[in-house]
Formats: C-alpha cells, structure tokens, sequence
C-alpha cells in the first residue's frame, strides 16, 4: 500500500489562521490610547524642558509605565503614549519658573486607541468668578451682565454674560485691583450693583458673590370696568419712574387672559404706558408709582374705562324695547366708516 503521508487539512489551517493571528498581533497596537498636553505660559507654549509632567490613572496614585516624568518638547507638549482604556489625571510641574509651580488637569477620560488633548496653562494672571444671585440666594432670571474694572484708573478690562448657574468667569486676569458692576435685564443703564477691593494675585482662582434686591414677579392685569379683556391689542412698555417713558425697560403684550407678565425685575419704582389699539382706535393711558417691591411679587390692575361696555337700548314708536326681530347694531368710527364691533338685540 503506498504511503499517503500527513494528512493536508493541518497545513491548509496553518495557513487560513496565520493571517487572522497576524491581525490580532498587529490591531493590538492601535487599541493604546495617547495623551497629548499643551503646556502655555504668558509667552505662548513653554520651551523645550521648562515643564516636566506624569499621568496617573484617576483612582491611584501609581506612575504608569514608564515610571518617573517626562519634558516638554519643543513645541510645548507632553506626549503619553501605551496608555489603556481609563480615566487619568495629569501633573505638570513648571521648571522655568522660580519657585517652581505645579497644576494639575484632572478626569481625562480615554478610550481604546484614542488620541485626547488637554492644555495647562501657567500664566501670570487669575481666575475670577463672579457669581450673582438675589437678596434670597436664588438665581435671578433674564440676562445679567457683569462687567470688570481695574479699580485704579477705572478702565473696563472686560464684560461676560452670567450662565445658567448666574456666574460670569475673567480667566486669566493679570494680578492687580479690580471693581466688577452688574446690571440686570430690568435696570437703567446708567445703574449697576457693585463689589469693589477684588485682588487678583498670579495663579490665583476666586469667587465674589453680589447680591441684587429682586421683585420676584411684576404682573400687570389689564381690564374694563366691568372686569373683561378688552379685545383688540394692548401692550404695556415699562420705564424706572425716574426715566423718561422713551427710555423703555421692556414691553409686553397683553395675553388673552389680560395678563402682562414681566417676570423678576430689580426692586424699585416703575411707571407704564399703556397702548390700547383695535382698528383706528389708539388709546395711550399712563400709569406712575408702580412698586416692585425685593423678595415679593406685584399685581397691578390697569383699567382702560374709555373701552368699557357700550350699550344701545332699541325702542319702537311706542318706547317699547324691541326683543329680537334680528335687530343687529354696526359700531362704526365716524372718521373711516370702518365698522368697529357688530351686536345684536336680545
């Protein structure tokens, strides 16, 4: 019988499964994850050795592999490389400097094969956060406006608009005396709420609150005398009693259930110009001494008499009311013609 030999299949597996091992061996590789820091100073990204850093897994204190720190480059970066999936934290220390200074970048989350970038940054000035609320601690609502002073020569170094939270941040703010103003959606532009004496010392970080008085709510209910909506348009333009009517804090429109509603408005004295239109009718009312006072709310009735109820009474020859017959009554303005309101007979 001749001799067959080995049977092929293990040859023919050797070389179906050799590539699928390279694969493995070789995607390996891609799944380390990098960690790339800038590192800046006032000039821009430090010089090559001014800064040494170390990455360290977020829950330990043990150097990753290789152990001990690494220089910047000449371009300002530190490069951690072979890194796996896990949340880290970075030290930098700036050599360049005297005394030495250190920060640290915390929660950098990496993925499998990801490359994620970060910046420190080690210049000269502070960190300011200024965090505005109400006489109460609650966050006012509306657009609020901080603006920054350098509270020697009075210059504005510069202006942010509060968060969601009521905090405005100046980052990097070169170390000196600084004054910071707030304004409120609802005040005069010549007005503000101030805290003065703010030091910013170099790579310092702060927080200043300033409380503001706050009427929690301002709600005009626009009626007749007989205490119904009138139909038609009416808005409502509100002014700081000591502010000409030109000079308008904001306008609202009456909605369907007479209400107009201005929300949180600085506490104080205000004054309203009513503007009632329907057709060619224009009616303008004004209204002074309007308190809004801090941690309350206000509910002001605004009566337009001049479109009250009209009523017509219809009489035959006898001076008997006539009760139906499909009597129908046009309102019309006497200068267009144009028919005002339509009624009819009971």
């Amino acid at each position: 019988m001749r001799n067959m030999g080995p049977p092929a299949w293990p040859s023919r597996l050797s070389a179906l499964l050799l590539p699928l091992l390279c694969l493995v061996t070789f995607s390996g590789a891609s799944f380390a994850a990098t960690i790339e820091v800038t590192v800046l100073d006032d000039s821009g990204p430090v010089s090559a050795g001014d800064a040494l850093g170390a990455v360290f897994v977020e829950h330990s204190f043990a150097f990753k592999d290789p152990p001990g720190e690494i220089a910047t480059d000449a371009n300002g970066k530190l490069t951690f490389s072979g890194l796996g999936a896990e949340t880290y934290f970075v030290r930098v220390k700036h050599v360049g400097v005297q005394p030495v200074v250190v920060k640290f970048k915390h929660h950098i989350v990496v993925g499998s094969g990801e490359t994620v970038k970060a910046t420190i940054s080690f210049r000269s000035g502070g960190d300011l956060k200024v965090q505005v609320r109400s006489q109460v601690g609650s966050v006012p609502t509306g657009d609020i406006d901080v603006h920054l002073y350098d509270q020697i020569t009075g210059t504005l170094v510069g202006q942010r608009r509060c968060d969601g939270l009521g905090e405005a941040l100046f980052d990097n703010v070169a170390p000196g005396i600084y004054f910071a103003e707030v304004h409120h959606w609802s005040m005069r532009s010549d007005g503000g709420f101030y805290t003065f004496d703010i030091v910013v010392q170099p790579h310092s970080s702060q927080t200043r609150r300033v409380e503001i008085p706050l009427c929690s709510s301002l709600v005009f209910t626009v009626s007749d005398s007989f205490g119904r909506v009138p139909s038609g348009s009416t808005t409502v333009y509100l002014s700081h009693q000591a502010a000409p009517f030109s000079e308008v804090v904001a306008s609202r429109q009456c909605d369907a259930s007479g209400r107009v509603d201005f929300g949180e408005v600085v506490a104080g004295n205000y004054k309203a110009k009513v503007v009632y239109t329907r057709g060619l009718v224009h009616l303008e009312r004004f209204y002074f001494a309007l308190q809004a006072a801090a941690d309350g709310s206000a509910n002001l009735p605004i009566l337009l008499d001049e479109v009250a109820r009209l009523e017509c009474v219809v009489k035959d020859a006898a001076g008997t009311p006539v009760v139906g017959d499909g009597v129908r009554l046009d309102l019309i303005d006497d200068a267009s013609y144009e028919v005002i309101d339509e009624g009819e007979s009971p």
